[in-house]
């Protein structure tokens, strides 16, 4: 049972990079069409800043850290649980603070979405595995991550076929859960 969640997991990472590459490559600085020519006769576009600066946008740098806080807290969890709950706690504030941030400085991306969503639903599922390994029953923490990773596709590929720029877009939702939640 274990291997086949392990075999599962690595799928679900594949999957992820997958996506986060095609992001990656479709936000490219070129994809735009406004380019104006500069004294030198370069074309520079001038829709959006170049790919180099988005990946130093304050931001993705707490995104990158909240990885590295991810990574640092599962490697440790069975050793010290008690650093592994200051740094998973950590990691969830920071998700928040990078929201903010990207809204106040102006910063935001679609390699930032990204990166919150991929950080997001892996240090979900590995906590759930986690969880599952010390807890019983583990149909209980497998049903969670499923749900986890149902219900955001399902928003996600919902907002996105009814023309909305972003997942987060619930203003008209008439659910209150939705709108507290995003």
């Amino acid at each position: 049972m274990q291997i086949r969640i392990f075999d599962h997991l690595l799928n679900l990472r594949s999957q992820i990079c997958s996506l986060f590459t095609f992001v990656l490559i479709n936000s490219s600085p070129f994809s735009s069409k406004e380019y104006c020519i500069e004294s030198s006769d370069r074309m520079v576009d001038t829709s959006k800043p170049r790919m180099s600066t988005i990946y130093l946008y304050v931001p993705n740098i707490i995104g990158y850290i909240r990885v590295l806080m991810n990574c640092a807290a599962f490697a440790i969890c069975y050793s010290h649980k008690g650093i592994f709950a200051v740094l998973y706690f950590v990691s969830f504030v920071c998700d928040g603070i990078d929201g903010w941030f990207a809204r106040k400085l102006n910063q935001v991306s679609t390699l930032g979405a990204v990166l919150d969503m991929v950080t997001d639903r892996i240090s979900t599922a590995c906590l759930l595995v986690l969880l599952s390994q010390i807890y019983r029953p583990v149909l209980i923490f497998l049903s969670l991550l499923a749900l986890d990773i149902a219900s955001h596709w399902f928003q996600m590929y919902s907002t996105f076929l009814s023309g909305k720029a972003s997942h987060k877009d619930v203003k008209d939702s008439s659910s209150w859960l939705f709108r507290a939640y995003y």
